[in-house]
């Protein structure tokens, strides 16, 4: 296969400077399988292995390719959920010049996608991805993406969950409050309380696990907090 997962160097391009000089470029074609045993650096990889593992296993990874999870983000919620949180992007080549945000392209898709990029060494940049198991119902799971400045203030936040519905969903209005402010206890219960509001709000069910809910939005950040990349129980 010509399809090869490499680091790149983004050289002078405008998109997506400010996330650090290089990306992981993963060419449409690529399969799963291939994502899964990729030559990259251990966090990421880690993420990766745990986002397509569970029901998608090594043969169903073999068969699927970037591509159709693009087209059907259903066949892998957790690991589409992760690129969105990390701030991936859609290319039409493999240059990026003419990149958009993933999330924008799964809104909008198109058939000239050649590859994803996702920015590496982004500065101030911690991340976590976690799951629970209410009573009943589906597991809830959460991809949480931080991004701080030189004075350890919020320049960014995502947040990704999964099990509400077959698709990622991306939480955007109750993360604002954290933007320009220092990632506390109190932030963070604040922001927890308003993802439960969030989601109410938009329709979704969780099915009696509203305190669930709160509490994935709590570990996810918190442990965004500790740099440690890891996944929580």
């Amino acid at each position: 296969m010509n399809a090869q997962i490499v680091e790149m160097e983004l050289f002078d391009t405008d998109v997506m400077r400010e996330d650090g000089p290089t990306i992981l470029n993963l060419p449409v074609d690529a399969t799963l399988e291939d994502v899964f045993h990729a030559p990259i650096c251990p966090d990421l990889r880690d993420l990766f292995r745990r986002t397509l593992n569970g029901p998608l296993t090594s043969e169903k990874r073999g068969e699927l390719t970037i591509r159709q999870t693009l087209e059907n983000p259903e066949l892998a919620p957790k690991w589409i959920g992760a690129l969105i949180a990390l701030n991936a992007h859609a290319a039409a080549s493999n240059t990026i010049g003419d990149a958009v945000q993933l999330e924008r392209h799964l809104a909008h898709p198109t058939d000239q996608i050649a590859s994803v990029c996702l920015p590496l060494n982004v500065p101030g940049r911690m991340w976590c991805e976690t799951q629970i198991a209410p009573a009943d119902g589906p597991a809830l799971g959460a991809m949480a993406v931080i991004d701080l400045d030189a004075q350890d203030n919020v320049r960014s936040a995502r947040l990704i969950l999964t099990g509400l519905g077959s698709v990622p969903v991306s939480i955007n209005g109750s993360l604002k409050q954290l933007n320009g402010q220092p990632l506390t206890d109190d932030t963070i219960n604040a922001v927890a309380a308003a993802v439960v509001q969030e989601v109410a709000a938009r329709g979704f069910s969780v099915k009696g696990a509203t305190d669930q809910l709160a509490e994935i939005t709590r570990a996810a950040f918190k442990t965004c907090r500790k740099g440690d990349c890891s996944q929580t129980n």
